[in-house]
């Protein structure tokens, strides 16, 4: 598959897995009570528990399928390879072992906004190192998602005789410069960079939002609200990302030759 393709693919895939895992569940295995649409205590409070929902199957092939097209992915260099691979391994890992089930009461059948058809399940003994690990592969998977789009995705060829910092110089005149940089762009470039800074900040924020929701009010789903605001700032920049690589790409030789030859008098053309 083409690379531009699989950039679009991942960020179709981040964008469309919180609202169909989550629509998914609420339309097709509930009572669909409107008061039961919302984020409440009846339903799972992080996408990752969805996994004990009727939607696991869907979850589990989505994050699969990411990991899978991750490592697929073939960047510009080394480190653009090294770490889609690392996010590709998260992503699987993300899969393969789940997070802790949601509370009890989620199972019961009091649970008006629990699924109509039961579920059931056991816990593994080794499920408190499952969690461990779901929850590192989660963070390690945001971390190198966070640095391509911020970093990754904004860089550019620098202009020729431009002045690089030197490599005596401050540290903080070096971040200076490479922000700079980011929008001493053509405008097309500016515009999709300064979408790239805000994706980025989307995902710190849901990573800040993730981890000081746990100390406000718990009636809240900050964990499942901070994923929704990762997954989809993550999305939409692969997804524009792609989309943009497919629009700057020349057309190929033998489509340009097709045009010219069309332009060209008969009398000229051979």
């Amino acid at each position: 598959m083409d690379y531009r393709a699989l950039r679009a693919l991942i960020g179709l895939i981040a964008i469309l897995l919180v609202p169909v895992v989550y629509i998914g569940n609420w339309l097709i295995f509930t009572r669909q009570i409107g008061d039961c649409f919302g984020p409440n205590q009846g339903i799972p409070d992080s996408l990752s528990a969805f996994y004990y929902t009727h939607m696991r199957n869907l979850f589990v092939g989505a994050m699969s399928a990411l990991g899978v097209f991750f490592v697929a992915y073939r960047g510009y260099g080394k480190w653009d390879n090294r770490m889609t691979n690392v996010a590709g391994l998260a992503a699987i890992c993300i899969a393969l072992f789940p997070t802790f089930p949601p509370p009890h009461l989620f199972f019961t059948a009091s649970n008006r906004c629990g699924p109509v058809t039961a579920i059931t399940y056991h816990l593994s003994p080794h499920q408190s190192a499952y969690r461990w690990v779901h929850v590192v592969s989660l963070i390690v998977l945001f971390t190198m998602v966070f640095l391509m789009v911020l970093i990754q995705f904004t860089s550019t060829d620098k202009p020729q005789g431009e002045r690089q910092p030197a490599n005596g110089e401050n540290r903080i005149r070096k971040l200076v410069a490479w922000w700079t940089g980011l929008f001493k762009v053509g405008p097309a470039k500016k515009r999709r960079n300064k979408l790239y800074v805000i994706c980025a900040g989307g995902i710190l924020l849901s990573a800040l939002l993730a981890i000081g929701g746990q100390l406000l009010d718990n009636t809240a789903p900050w964990l499942l609200i901070a994923e929704v605001g990762a997954f989809w700032s993550f999305g939409l920049a692969w997804y524009v990302k792609g989309a943009a690589s497919a629009a700057s790409q020349p057309a190929p030789k033998h489509l340009v030759l097709q045009a010219l030859s069309h332009t060209i008098p008969r009398g000229l053309a051979g």
